[in-house]
């Protein structure tokens, strides 16, 4: 099974993709073979190639858990037609719209940008049917990118607090550990893909970095 790649040679896959445990959807700029193997490797039953509001970072304009897909107010219609054939969508409210930046979601809670409006906190919230809090991670704000979470773990930059980690382990109920990407990045969202069927790495990340991440979310 192929756990490492690239896409037109960036390993920050995660900017450009987000999935959960039944669809993947990822920048229609990716080949369709690769976003094929990518799609294996986390064994989703669907796949949603699109842009959201014109651009390939669909990973960072996305966030979702088995409940619902939250978007960038940006999209497109034709690009929010196409996430709805498979997926309830919701659009973000407010300025701070870049939802797979901002949000950090499994199917039990979610983590948001500590400076969220309580309107969209509550927006979150609904939208997920989860519980949702603000926090940082590693003192870092873009939560979507300091961590990566499925409804079996969570792996973290390697710089979370203590505090950060109990507080992350009380509202998702998962182990949370540490570790890195693509030889030594700690924004693990920005070069991982992850649900309970299978991970996927950008291709700098080295055996070491994928040996802890299989060991986090439950795959060893």
């Amino acid at each position: 099974m192929i756990r490492q790649i690239s896409f037109g040679g960036n390993p920050f896959i995660g900017v450009f993709a987000r999935c959960n445990d039944d669809v993947l959807i990822i920048s229609q700029a990716v080949p369709v073979s690769v976003s094929d193997k990518v799609a294996s490797a986390l064994s989703v039953k669907h796949v949603i190639r699109t842009f959201i509001g014109g651009s390939p970072v669909v990973g960072a304009l996305t966030a979702c858990n088995s409940k619902s897909v939250i978007v960038s107010s940006t999209i497109l219609p034709d690009e929010l037609k196409a996430l709805q054939e498979h997926c309830d969508v919701e659009l973000m409210p407010g300025k701070m719209n870049a939802a797979g930046n901002i949000i950090l979601a499994n199917d039990r809670a979610a983590l948001v940008h500590p400076a969220m409006s309580r309107e969209a906190v509550d927006f979150v919230g609904e939208a997920l049917d989860v519980e949702v809090r603000s926090d940082t991670i590693a003192g870092i704000r873009t939560v979507g990118m300091a961590a990566a979470v499925t409804n079996k773990g969570i792996i973290a930059h390697r710089q979370i607090s203590p505090e950060e980690i109990e507080h992350l382990e009380d509202i998702f109920k998962v182990q949370v550990g540490t570790g890195t990407v693509n030889y030594g990045v700690p924004q693990i969202g920005s070069g991982l893909l992850a649900n309970c069927g299978g991970y996927i790495c950008g291709d700098d990340t080295t055996g070491a970095e994928m040996g802890r991440i299989a060991e986090v979310l439950g795959f060893v």
